[in-house]
């Protein structure tokens, strides 16, 4: 093997002759000769000042005029299409049969023809990319403004953005009100005496993440698909209450917004969509799901007090349930002998929380006119359905839910727990104005 210091090669022209060429610096080359000293290329690894180094001596790309985006796509380039080169296994292969036969001369001629060779390689690549390039590098000024200027705040008041994989029970206490040893925020500790979530069918219905789906006989020929959910539009914001912050308090338009595809060119009275619910409520015994027809009945009785008098099938309808948003507060305690700076900080998740409804119904003709039921919980992924519904999601909530912090009213500082929130379905009416009381919401 050719020493890594020589400045001479033989290089072998395409009619035969031969000639010495002055050997300048070439970092492939040099790379050549680690990877016959390492007798594979798996065991050479180049840094990315390698690769720069690569860029400017081998291909004259002036790294100091190129931007650092151009730079960063060039060492990809060179790392992916270097390892990918078609020609690696026969290189190996020669060199391997010249060095067993000692033949320095040969070994150095066929280093310098694949240096060529893979020279030529990468420079197409390159010359690709680089014609592909401009329309995007003509687009990045544009681009770094508009991120600079979102939402026309200073840089003082850039929004750093966090995202976390946690269970409800593990966000309920993730964030240590003072922070601990080295300014740690985070409590790592599985919460342990989480309480079991017990609460009636009505609040369950009403629950962020439940699903009622259902399919009612409207004729002898006609199947009414239905389906109801609740959804929290949820923000989370980590705050520190020593500091002078001041909620954004915006009224929610309460109207239902409607979308209707209008396929089947049927539509249905509105008042003949509750009879129906009213008239599976009262069933009774003669089925295990009337309870739950009669929760939906009361529900649709007040929401469609502001629709039209009859919806075109099929329909998507959505709502938010309360004029105000809710916020409540999350934090884990931290004993005195352990916190620090705890004079600066109190640190608390804000969660802020906009309760609305889906509504999605249907109607078209079928053989199969059999009704059913049928519950979904999209927090764990479960579906329920049968005769025992009701007993088993009531047991699902007991086993999986967990009593969560009360919520307080952005507009009237008005605080509920969850549970009567629910059972209210979310509906809550402010009785002061916010105007007329102190702002004590972050006391």
């Amino acid at each position: 093997m050719g020493d890594e210091s020589s400045c001479d090669v033989i290089y072998i022209a395409p009619d035969g002759s031969q000639s010495f060429v002055e050997n300048p610096d070439r970092p492939i080359m040099k790379l050549f000769e680690k990877l016959i000293g390492n007798d594979t290329k798996q065991n050479t690894v180049l840094t990315n000042a390698e690769i720069v180094n690569i860029l400017s001596k081998e291909f004259d790309v002036d790294v100091e005029k190129v931007n650092l985006f151009e730079i960063e796509i060039f060492i990809n380039i060179i790392k992916k299409y270097l390892k990918d080169w078609p020609e690696w296994d026969k290189f190996e292969k020669d060199i391997m049969i010249l060095e067993s036969q000692q033949n320095k001369e040969d070994i150095e001629n066929i280093k310098f023809k694949n240096y060529l060779t893979l020279k030529n390689y990468l420079h197409r690549k390159l010359d690709v990319v680089k014609f592909l390039l401009p329309p995007y590098l003509n687009e990045l000024p544009q681009m770094k403004k508009v991120k600079n200027n979102s939402d026309n705040k200073d840089s003082d008041d850039e929004i750093i953005v966090m995202e976390v994989c946690a269970t409800k029970a593990q966000l309920n206490n993730l964030i240590l009100r003072h922070p601990i040893h080295n300014n740690y925020i985070f409590n790592l500790e599985e919460p342990q005496d989480d309480n079991s979530l017990l609460i009636p069918l009505k609040a369950i219905l009403h629950w962020n993440g439940i699903n009622v789906i259902a399919k009612l006989k409207w004729s002898s020929s006609e199947m009414l698909p239905f389906k109801y959910k609740n959804i929290h539009k949820t923000k989370y914001t980590l705050v520190n209450k020593k500091l002078p912050i001041q909620p954004n308090n915006i009224e929610n338009i309460t109207k239902w917004q409607i979308k209707c595809k209008n396929h089947n060119k049927i539509n249905i009275l509105i008042k003949d969509l509750l009879q129906k619910f009213f008239d599976y409520s009262i069933q009774g015994i003669s089925t295990p799901h009337s309870t739950i027809y009669q929760i939906i009945y009361e529900d649709l009785k007040i929401l469609t007090k502001d629709m039209p008098s009859y919806l075109n099938m099929p329909v998507e309808l959505r709502k938010n349930l309360c004029k105000y948003n809710y916020i409540r507060y999350m934090y884990k305690d931290v004993s005195e002998s352990i916190a620090e700076n705890g004079e600066n900080y109190d640190l608390q998740l804000q969660e802020t929380a906009t309760p609305m409804c889906y509504l999605n119904i249907d109607l078209h003709k079928t053989k199969n006119t059999k009704d059913y039921v049928k519950l979904e919980c999209n927090i764990c992924k479960m579906e329920f359905k049968g005769k025992d519904i009701q007993y088993v999601i009531e047991q699902h909530f007991s086993a999986y839910h967990i009593v969560e912090p009360d919520w307080q009213c952005l507009n009237c500082n008005t605080r509920m727990s969850a549970r009567d929130l629910a059972l209210i379905n979310w509906e809550h009416t402010c009785t002061v104005k916010r105007n007329n009381i102190l702002q004590n919401v972050y006391k």
